[in-house]
């Protein structure tokens, strides 16, 4: 019996013109399909973006913009330079004259100063402790700041979470998942190590926190708890700057050595071991 040769034959389907038509038309099909799934799977996508213009996406981080609008404003002032301690020492009669004068407007300045100076993330806020001291002694100075650098942080808190609101949570690297585990199994360890030592500034602990996912509730807690060991050596620093200060004595080493300046300092030096002390307890021991 004789082979057919299927490229001799009319009616093959690799030759016949009616079937090469309807495989193409197939293969059409399965692309068209494959397309119309891609294009419902982007349709939610589409449809977001279309109800949010430009500036709806940038509506997000308008607190910040605010916040940068009004750092600028601040750098360009030159109010700055006033927020250093031998600023402080050349107008300390006369601020201590407005202060005595004025005493609820002073108070109110120091706490509405304060954060200001928190929530536009500028450095100062500590000359502005330490002056507060000065003027109202350790512990209601220490209190004033307290509230101004909560109101401050507060501020800068919900801006930064409404600008990292994005619903997306997934950690960008091992390093970062590394932090929000760690984040999450000891929350209020974190937190506080973050605010109680003093070499982290402030404005971006407050960022971080928020990036951590913390809630406000343990972030203002834990902002406040912190901060006032800080605060409460700074005040007294003031404090012993003001009573120099009113008995002309000079600030030098000497003076250092007295306990109104001793004792602070030794509290100052004592919260910057935190992370010393932090990293000893957390390394393992090698077994020998």
């Amino acid at each position: 019996m004789t082979e057919v040769d299927p490229k001799a034959d009319p009616d093959s389907p690799s030759t016949n013109p009616a079937h090469v038509i309807e495989n193409a038309a197939i293969a059409i099909e399965h692309r068209v399909e494959a397309a119309r799934q891609g294009a419902l799977e982007i349709t939610p996508l589409v449809s977001v973006a279309r109800r949010l213009p430009w500036w709806g996406h940038v509506r997000r981080f308008w607190p910040f913009l605010l916040i940068a609008i009004v750092a600028l404003a601040f750098i360009a002032s030159g109010a700055w330079r006033q927020l250093r301690l031998d600023a402080l020492a050349q107008n300390f009669q006369a601020l201590q004259s407005w202060s005595s004068a004025h005493p609820l407007l002073a108070r109110l300045s120091l706490v509405l100063m304060i954060a200001g100076i928190i929530a536009i993330g500028m450095p100062g806020a500590v000359v502005l402790v330490v002056a507060g001291g000065m003027f109202f002694g350790s512990l209601p100075a220490a209190a004033y700041s307290l509230l101004g650098d909560g109101l401050g942080a507060s501020l800068l808190f919900l801006a930064a979470r409404r600008a990292m609101d994005d619903g997306d949570g997934s950690p960008s690297s091992a390093l970062v998942a590394r932090l929000r585990q760690g984040y999450a199994e000891h929350p209020i360890s974190y937190a506080l190590f973050l605010r109680l030592v003093p070499v982290f500034p402030f404005g971006a602990v407050s960022v971080a926190l928020t990036w951590l996912g913390a809630s406000y509730r343990l972030f203002i807690a834990t902002s406040m708890l912190g901060i006032l060991p800080s605060l409460l050596v700074y005040a007294a620093l003031g404090a012993g700057l003001a009573d120099a200060i009113a008995h002309h004595e000079s600030i030098g080493t000497a003076a250092l050595g007295q306990p109104k300046f001793l004792l602070p300092l030794i509290a100052l030096g004592l919260l910057s071991l935190v992370p010393v002390l932090f990293g000893l307890r957390r390394t393992p021991r090698v077994p020998r």
